[in-house]
């Protein structure tokens, strides 16, 4: 049986990649707002980073979470910046505590500093 890992931001530049990558040797669950392409639309599971039910409602049988959604742009509102990186990051690391999710990877890019 495969592992599951859930991907939040699945839909941004590293986190689409990284999909692609583990799909063949993981049980790979796919968050985003955007897809990048129709397969990805089917695929793709949507929830609100600041509501922590449907947060706590994408761990169920996960075992890794690698969490890379936020608000990236230099040109975010802080309200938008407060609900996805901060918010979001805090529901995203309780509801993995609360589902008994064993590996919890906070990654990022050089776009969360606006570059």
């Amino acid at each position: 049986m495969k592992r599951r890992i859930l991907i939040t931001g699945a839909t941004g530049g590293v986190g689409f990649v990284l999909a692609e990558r583990l799909r063949d040797d993981y049980d790979v669950l796919e968050h985003g707002r955007t897809p990048k392409t129709s397969e990805q639309e089917e695929r793709l599971e949507e929830a609100d980073l600041s509501d922590f039910d449907e947060i706590l409602d994408l761990m169920d049988g996960v075992d890794t979470v690698v969490h890379m959604a936020g608000a990236a742009s230099p040109e975010s509102e802080w309200d938008d910046v407060l609900e996805a990186n901060i918010v979001g990051l805090r529901n995203v690391l309780e509801a993995a505590r609360q589902a008994g999710v064993r590996r919890v990877v906070f990654a990022s890019s050089n776009h969360a500093m606006g570059m």
